[in-house]
């Protein structure tokens, strides 16, 4: 397998990608030429002593990032690159006395922050940039010095000035308003400190970002992430420390990172191919915009911590038999899931504040389960008291070491010999319902290979006993419903069909 070269930059989804049949990053591909040129930039910066932060952000449409170079606390100049095709070229300094506050991804904004004085007065001064065609242009200026706050375009004329009635406005109001400017009103959008930048790697120019030699990965603008191979996938190891200042940054304590994770906020949805056997510790973590994963029948173990905060992940299927490792789906955003048929063991933490859960399936009557209730948990917030709190179900046969789980903690049980034939939802009742969420698992795996039922929903909607639950099985139930809630006989599923 061609090794990757030093992927010198930590990626954040910041531009939609268009639909393209040139992939993004592969190990196939000959040579990331911009990858080559930040590089010779970040080892400069290395070279002078002094600790920088590296981002890549994509500012423009060219499916490339621009790097960003910032000195957090040293007094030294950094800087905001992109590349032309050639060579990096530097776009704007940020001087010694600028903050980096972070880029926007739905605008392609970024933010410097910088403290202005004159005539003894204070300044907070926040610099909007965008990048076009190559070139840094200012989008707007903010300054206010608590006695009023102004607007000035690129040209450095006034589009809006606020006073709050000659009084001033606070700082928190200025926020606000800065926030609003620069993230143009989206929703839920919070106002974001320069200490509070999404993560930092440190020093990434003297990591050793190697591809696994078992391996191929391609990156699809789409954001399709493939990985191709056989046997085992390595394990990595990625972590949180303290930094002089008490800050906490991540890092990567393994011998090589995964080349893939500096693009992770581009992988929309990741399929792993037949012959590979093991999800290596550590190989997906923060893909903060995946949504679903499709596994091989070849695969055997999921290690620690491979899809740990991945909030957006909605729907994966894991073959039976499969071991689950520790924090593997903690903090990601399934609503259901089911523990493999023969899955010897539930490890703690595996489930571990997954704010959507509703259903835990347990279909190994003999699963060991560690006596924890964070084993599975919807509590999110990290600084929540008692993260061991469940609101959802457990599901699993009678007697069986689920039950005796769920009745420990006093966590919901239902068991799976009381749900009625049909009742694809769990909720005790056979409706058009059931038929819908059939529907949308058919469609999802028609249109990405992966359903969002779960075997035991795939099992109770299979009206035809085909061994899958399909548009007619949805047909079915939806014939049976409109039967019994018509005065038809009030009957189970299972006796309508002639079972």
């Amino acid at each position: 397998m061609k090794k990757n070269r030093l992927l010198s930059a930590v990626l954040s989804l910041g531009v939609a990608v268009s639909m393209m049949p040139t992939p993004i990053a592969s190990s196939a591909t000959d040579g990331f030429e911009w990858v080559d040129a930040y590089t010779e930039i970040v080892e400069e910066y290395n070279a002078t002593g002094t600790d920088y932060l590296y981002d890549a952000v994509f500012l423009d449409d060219d499916n490339i990032p621009e790097l960003v170079v910032y000195a957090e606390f040293a007094k030294a100049d950094g800087g905001v690159y992109t590349y032309d095709g050639e060579k990096a070229v530097k776009l704007t300094t940020i001087g010694t006395n600028f903050y980096y506050i972070g880029s926007n991804e739905e605008t392609g904004n970024y933010v410097l922050y910088y403290t202005q004085y004159d005539d003894d007065s204070e300044y907070d001064c926040y610099m909007i940039f965008r990048v076009e065609n190559g070139q840094n242009i200012i989008e707007n200026k903010l300054v206010h010095d608590s006695r009023y706050f102004i607007g000035v375009d690129g040209v450095g004329s006034t589009v809006s000035s606020y006073t709050n009635n000659g009084n001033g406005i606070t700082y928190e109001e200025f926020s606000n308003i800065v926030s609003e400017k620069v993230y143009r009103g989206i929703e839920d959008t919070k106002w974001i400190e320069y200490d509070q930048i999404s993560l930092f790697l440190g020093d990434i120019g003297k990591l050793d970002l190697r591809e696994p030699e078992n391996l191929d990965y391609t990156l699809y603008p789409d954001g399709t992430l493939t990985i191709t191979g056989s046997g085992e996938m390595p394990s990595f190891s990625w972590g949180e420390r303290s930094t002089a200042s008490d800050e906490t940054e991540y890092v990567w304590y393994s011998d090589f990172t995964p080349p893939w994770y500096y693009f992770r906020s581009l992988i929309t949805n990741i399929v792993i191919g037949e012959g590979i056997t093991s999800i290596g510790r550590d190989s997906f973590p923060d893909c903060d915009n995946l949504e679903y994963v499709k596994l091989p029948s070849t695969l055997t173990k999921i290690n620690q911590s491979a899809f740990y905060h991945c909030d957006k992940l909605s729907a994966i299927r894991v073959p039976e038999g499969v071991a689950i490792g520790y924090e593997n789906f903690a903090f990601t955003g399934l609503s259901i899931f089911e523990v493999p048929v023969n899955s010897p063991k539930i490890f703690n933490e595996t489930y571990y504040r997954m704010p959507n859960l509703r259903y835990l399936v347990v279909s190994n009557p003999q699963c060991e389960i560690y006596q924890d209730g964070a084993c599975v948990s919807n509590a999110w917030d990290h600084t929540a008291v008692d993260c061991s709190v469940f609101y959802g179900t457990i599901i699993g046969y009678e007697g069986s070491t689920a039950q005796a789980y769920a009745e420990y903690y006093n966590y919901n049980f239902k068991s799976i010999e009381s749900i009625p034939f049909g009742d694809v939802n769990f909720d005790g009742k056979i409706t058009a319902s059931d038929s819908a969420t059939i529907l949308g698992g058919y469609a999802d795996n028609a249109s990405r290979g992966v359903s969002s039922l779960v075997p035991l929903q795939e099992k109770l909607g299979d009206a035809n006993g085909d061994g899958a639950s399909t548009v007619t099985d949805a047909a079915k139930i939806l014939e049976y419903y409109a039967y019994v809630s018509t005065g038809g006989d009030n009957i189970t599923f299972e006796a309508y069909l002639g079972l």
